[in-house]
């Protein structure tokens, strides 16, 4: 991850998204995309609701078995929310139905509590519920399951009223015989008196110390019959008013038009929502394992030296940007490029400028090209060598020809004027081309020979600039970095990692090569801090442009042009090495 984000605030935050917003784009459409194929290519699934209740505080059935308090009805609640799903009621379901949808669909019927006040007690409405693609069907399925649990409920009542009845009936008739038995000298006592056998004062008298005698055990008995007999009267008054039992339908269900599995708004958001945020995630995730130089103070520590040039993406133009299109972000950027390397040159000379990188495909060539040029803008005589022996690509940006070039001067076989070339576009601007790739280019470079060709074109032009070929693969830089004033190393962003660009630093410090500074290239416009190009449209005078075209023309530092406009025509021919060189 960044280094910024090592004391990480919303800007590190905001920079990891927007350097990987390509990606948090991508997994949010497809997070969206899956969210309209959820929606749009499935069958339409359709849930139909059906509301029972099963007991409640009207309950005559219950009220007749005591069920009066509030704990026995919540009793009562709980056994009939299990008894609502359970395996007796679906398979006497699963008979009643005869619809169209498989006898499977009933054990996928739903049954859940409607909560309704103390969300810490049972409630005693029932919601049935079945997702089905047929929505008349399933209607049709969930109110027979609902009239099933009613009638099933209902017929349970009814055989437990009845079952209940005949106890009473049967323990009422025990507890008469009972007292029947325990009447029996009252009785025996009541008929002397019904047939006069003896004084009547007497009878009477006699009867009722007996009946004083009994009521200890007659009265109970009489207060149970009475109490049966009072059940036996509520549980006759419960079958009338309560026919059907405890439970009823609330709510029948009926079939829906909208689907539930087609929300498309909600499942766009809900994809949209997830989306962004596992883009974001990703994103995060992927810049903490990027090993790639991001920014232009991820660079200056990684080096040690500052970073020069920051260089935005040429997209759309070609790599000779500073020449074909002068006002881009791009060619300014460069400008200002040549700007830092010639305050460079305040306390120390800098003449020759090695351009390199720590791996192939990093932009050096761009970079050097277009640096020669923005010096060659300037008014500077500038030559821009082909240091690279191996792939050389310098001059299919300039359009010159490849040989005779480096190669051929260095071996003896031209001379350096005849080598060096003028390019077609940029005036003051000089190329040596690489030439023909050696079949030994370190050793090639390494030579006294090459030495004195750099000496001789530091003193001949003011500024010249060798693509050298990068570091890490061989070690043609590093040989090239000794006749260099100044080496500058390109870094491209988001491509070149911190352990290459490591391992050439420390390569290059160990050859004392002068890096001044580094060049990150391929940035976007907010990152070099440049945008649309900036002009100003200048209102020239005629008659000063008329008498500038009269003025000889010279070079910065004095050095003039020969009469045919080439600066190389007065050099001496390098000479061929001695034998033993």
């Amino acid at each position: 991850m960044d280094p910024q984000l090592e004391e990480p605030d919303l800007r590190s935050y905001l920079g990891v998204i927007a350097r990987r917003r390509w990606l948090v784009i991508l997994t949010t459409v497809l997070c969206v995309g899956v969210a309209v194929a959820v929606s749009i290519i499935p069958e339409p699934q359709y849930r139909v609701r059906a509301q029972v209740s099963t007991t409640g505080a009207a309950d005559h059935v219950a009220m007749i078995f005591g069920a009066s308090g509030s704990v026995d009805l919540e009793r009562q609640a709980v056994n009939q929310l299990t008894y609502v799903g359970s395996s007796e009621v679906r398979a006497a379901v699963a008979r009643a139905y005869d619809g169209s949808l498989p006898d499977s669909d009933v054990w996928r019927v739903n049954v859940t509590e409607v909560k309704r006040g103390d969300p810490n007690k049972t409630s005693s409405i029932v919601e049935l519920s079945l997702v089905s693609t047929d929505p008349a069907a399933a209607a049709t399925l969930v109110n027979t399951y609902a009239r099933t649990y009613v009638s099933l409920r209902a017929a349970k009542d009814q055989e437990a009223l009845l079952t209940t009845k005949e106890r009473l009936n049967s323990l009422l008739r025990e507890t008469e015989q009972r007292i029947e038995e325990v009447m029996a000298p009252v009785r025996e006592i009541d008929a002397q008196i019904a047939e006069g056998r003896g004084d009547p004062a007497t009878l009477l008298a006699q009867r009722e110390a007996t009946m004083e005698g009994l009521a200890p055990e007659l009265q109970p008995l009489q207060s149970q019959a009475s109490e049966i007999r009072n059940l036996l009267g509520d549980l006759n008054l419960g079958i009338e008013l309560a026919p059907g039992g405890g439970a009823e339908l609330l709510s029948p269900a009926w079939a829906p038009d909208t689907p539930v599995n087609r929300n498309i708004p909600l499942n766009l958001a809900i994809g949209l929502v997830f989306g962004l945020f596992l883009g974001a995630v990703l994103a995060f995730v992927r810049d903490y394992f990027d090993d790639s130089v991001k920014t232009k103070e991820m660079a200056e520590r990684v080096t040690g030296v500052a970073t020069l040039g920051l260089i935005p993406k040429i997209e759309g133009q070609d790599d000779l940007v500073t020449a074909t299109h002068p006002t881009a972000p791009a060619a300014e950027a460069f400008r200002m490029l040549r700007t830092s390397v010639k305050f460079l040159g305040v306390e120390r000379q800098v003449r020759v400028v090695q351009v390199t990188s720590p791996s192939p495909g990093e932009g050096k060539t761009m970079v050097a090209v277009n640096l020669a040029v923005a010096f060659a803008q300037a008014g500077d005589r500038v030559v821009i060598v082909g240091g690279d022996l191996r792939r050389p690509r310098m001059e299919e940006v300039l359009e010159v020809p490849l040989t005779p070039g480096l190669t051929a001067v260095l071996i003896g076989d031209v001379t350096l004027p005849q080598a060096i070339q003028s390019a077609p576009a940029v005036p003051n601007l000089s190329v040596l081309p690489a030439g023909q790739p050696p079949p030994n280019p370190s050793e090639l470079l390494s030579g006294e020979r090459a030495r004195r060709l750099i000496d001789v074109l530091g003193q001949t032009y003011d500024v010249v600039v060798v693509d050298s070929p990068p570091v890490l693969p061989v070690s043609d830089a590093l040989v090239l970095a000794r006749m260099a004033d100044t080496t500058l190393l390109v870094t491209s962003a988001n491509k070149t990692s911190k352990r290459s660009l490591t391992r050439a630093v420390e390569l290059l410090r160990q050859m004392d090569a002068p890096l001044m500074g580094t060049v990150m290239n391929s940035l976007s416009a907010e990152e070099t801090f440049s945008g649309e190009p900036y002009r100003y449209e200048a209102v020239s005078t005629p008659a000063r442009h008329a008498s500038r075209r009269g003025a000889p023309s010279n070079g910065r530092h004095g050095r003039g042009w020969d009469d045919e406009g080439d600066p190389d025509a007065e050099w001496a021919p390098v000479a061929q090495p001695r034998a033993g060189d």
